[in-house]
């Protein structure tokens, strides 16, 4: 009986048990700190701090079983044969987000009707998946076409333009189409055909010059030059002041980012203990997402933050060490890409919390209370470990036909 039930729900023979590991580590980790930084709803009643509870444990079954399955059933033959169903799948659920009402300015989630608690989908963060498979699909291993370098990018820039009005202008979500763009031109460097050489490197000179582009706005000259020729980007100028100095209007749209920093302060190396944070208490909303590092530092110290630094390091050196390894574009591209959004987003949430870089508003992955971002990234982890094990398996295979 225990072998049937090992057979039918256990993980396929091959998988990397540091990468499967790390992220369950980080997912029960994140689910016990997105609970105790929602102890402020519970001042009068126990009931919301069960349904917070209640819900995570749901998303943490449920995040868990898409990887499951993901790590079964993956194959590029089905992505190949389901293709154009799953891009007119990913554009209408990222439209139907204007069918209800925004949260905090941005139409980014789709609400389901249950009964005593809120439970949204957020359609952008499985429309990240779904940018690295199209680029996958269209340019991996496409060495003997005769086909220009625009004629094969063609399709997935303009799915990857789509992609990013809907989320910028519609959803009004900045983050998330900077995300998807950043994923995006990082996978199209992977392909290795020769008609895209001069794409890739107008694709480098991009990306490095929106880095430095970032950092020179943070500068009071930069600050300054978007004030004179970029006033259309209305409040998003304050975040590029605040990242240059948080203080600036601590009581109005600094009061979170200064809160944040006194949250890091109070932390010190081992914190003031487990649901002791004075912060979550008004000082940070948002502190069950955006700002929820600052909680865990507060909580238990710096050295929460480096045991976050470790299993995150663990599960992107695997993911790269097997991007070397595997033999076709396509599945260097999925591992590269899944790679990168864990990294894009750990960059872009710490830098933002801690006043590094402006705020974005991206989640920290499989920490942040979130649903559709746990879903997201444990389903792209599911991906990888069925790579990885197809990769085994070959190598296997031509190891016995060896001997």
């Amino acid at each position: 009986m225990k072998q049937k039930l090992k057979k039918i729900f256990g993980m396929p023979s091959g998988y990397n048990r540091a990468i499967h590991l790390s992220a369950l580590l980080l997912m029960v980790f994140g689910m016990i700190m997105a609970v105790s930084a929602n102890m402020n709803a519970a001042q009068n009643s126990l009931m919301p701090l069960v349904i917070s509870a209640g819900k995570h444990v749901a998303y943490f079954l449920i995040s868990y079983f898409a990887m499951y399955l993901a790590s079964k059933l993956f194959s590029f033959d089905l992505v190949r044969a389901t293709m154009p169903i799953l891009i007119v799948v990913a554009i209408g659920a990222l439209m139907a987000t204007r069918l209800f009402a925004p949260v905090n300015g941005a139409y980014a989630w789709i609400r389901i009707p249950i009964p005593f608690v809120e439970v949204t989908i957020q359609p952008s963060e499985f429309a990240k998946i779904m940018m690295m498979l199209i680029i996958a699909y269209f340019c991996g291993d496409k060495k003997d076409t005769d086909k220009t370098g625009w004629q094969m990018i063609r399709k997935p820039f303009w799915i990857m333009m789509l992609f990013t009005i809907i989320i910028l202008f519609l959803q009004k979500d900045f983050g998330s189409s900077a995300v998807l763009i950043a994923i995006a031109f990082l996978c199209f460097l992977i392909p290795s055909n020769k008609s895209l050489r001069k794409l890739q490197l107008v694709t480098i000179i991009i990306i490095v010059g929106g880095i430095a582009l970032i950092l020179f706005a943070t500068t009071e000259e930069g600050i300054q030059l978007i004030k004179n020729y970029a006033p259309f980007l209305g409040y998003r100028i304050q975040r590029f002041e605040l990242a240059a100095n948080p203080f600036i209007d601590r009581f109005g749209s600094g009061w979170q980012l200064v809160h944040s920093l006194i949250a890091f302060s109070r932390g010190g190396l081992f914190g003031i203990g487990l649901g002791k944070s004075l912060q979550k208490y008004g000082y940070l909303p948002e502190a069950r997402t955006d700002f929820i590092l600052a909680i865990i530092v507060e909580e238990l110290g710096f050295i929460a933050f480096l045991f976050i630094v470790i299993l995150y390091g663990i599960v992107i050196y695997q993911l790269f060490r097997y991007a070397f390894k595997v033999k076709t574009e396509k599945e260097k591209i999925v591992l590269f890409g899944v790679a990168m959004y864990l990294f894009i987003h750990f960059l872009l949430n710490v830098g933002g919390v801690t006043a590094l870089i402006p705020l974005t508003g991206v989640p920290l992955l499989l920490i942040s209370s979130g649903g559709s971002s746990t879903m997201a990234i444990m389903m792209a982890i599911g991906i990888c470990q069925n790579i990885i094990v197809r990769h085994k398996r070959a190598e296997e295979k031509i190891y016995e036909d060896t001997i």
